[in-house]
């Protein structure tokens, strides 16, 4: 709804947006977003987690990337961010406060729950990852 596109556009800050999608399509966008988590995964790779961490960042991108391939789950998520349990179990709540993800049970699993984007998230990342976004960084 048009509430959730003005706060991202507010949490972005210095960004201004006339329309309320961004101009490119949907596969380059998830493009520069497997970029940006793949060039996170090797700087880790090369200096350690404990120097770039950030977990719910790291859950958000995998989300955004994954969005169309397939349901994540907690485990997965801990499985492909590389971060503990605990650790994703914590950011996931601290994101679904914020209206960035939601938890669906899983239809005939009790102990599996899907994370997957809201609206509002997905319109944040699809804000964060386009032209004008990028053109000021």
């Amino acid at each position: 709804n048009e509430d959730d596109w003005q706060e991202i556009v507010r949490l972005v800050g210095r960004v201004r947006v006339d329309e309320p999608a961004p101009p490119e399509g949907r596969e380059a966008l998830v493009r520069r977003a497997r970029k940006a988590f793949l060039d996170r995964r090797a700087r880790v790779a090369v200096f350690g987690n404990w120097m770039f961490s950030e977990p719910a960042w790291d859950i958000l991108l995998i989300l955004y990337v994954e969005h169309d391939q397939r349901r994540q789950t907690v485990g997965t998520l801990t499985d492909v961010s590389g971060a503990a349990l605990a650790t994703v179990v914590r950011y996931v709540k601290s994101i679904e406060e914020r209206d960035l993800v939601r938890r669906t049970q899983h239809p005939t699993d009790a102990r599996t729950v899907f994370i997957t984007l809201t609206e509002k998230g997905q319109k944040a990342l699809d804000l964060y990852f386009s032209e004008r976004v990028t053109t000021l960084r």
